[in-house]
């Protein structure tokens, strides 16, 4: 099972499909791409998660990450920022 997938809106099939957004920062010289930090991003609509876990400890690295994976896409970009 996955956790935090969610229903992800595909604008070339306009549909809406199971799986991640995925967000990644990195450095470019107009030929190559270097990337240097990513984040998977899930829905922070309750309704459109798939597979949520109730029993999470906080003090983790992973509660971490899901916290961030339901966070805002502007709210993760900082934290990316931060990160690099």
């Amino acid at each position: 099972k996955t956790e935090l997938a969610a229903k992800v809106f595909d604008h070339v099939s306009m549909t809406y499909k199971k799986g991640f957004r995925m967000m990644t920062m990195g450095w470019t010289d107009g030929s190559t791409f270097v990337p240097i930090a990513s984040s998977l991003l899930s829905s922070k609509n309750d309704q459109n998660v798939i597979g949520t876990t109730k029993k999470i400890d906080k003090r983790t690295i992973a509660s971490k990450r899901r916290i961030m994976a339901q966070s805002k896409g502007t709210d993760v970009v900082i934290q990316l920022l931060d990160q690099a």
